[in-house]
């Protein structure tokens, strides 16, 4: 009985994660392409 929520909680931390890597490379990739164009 103690298998399935704490799989679900494994599971839901692994999820979120994942999710917070992608944004980080998302907000990494937005920073150097706002670098990359010049501002006049």
């Amino acid at each position: 009985m103690l298998l399935q929520p704490l799989g679900g909680v494994v599971h839901l931390v692994t999820v979120s994660a994942f999710y917070e890597k992608i944004i980080l490379c998302i907000n990494i990739y937005i920073e150097n392409s706002w670098v990359m164009t010049p501002t006049y």
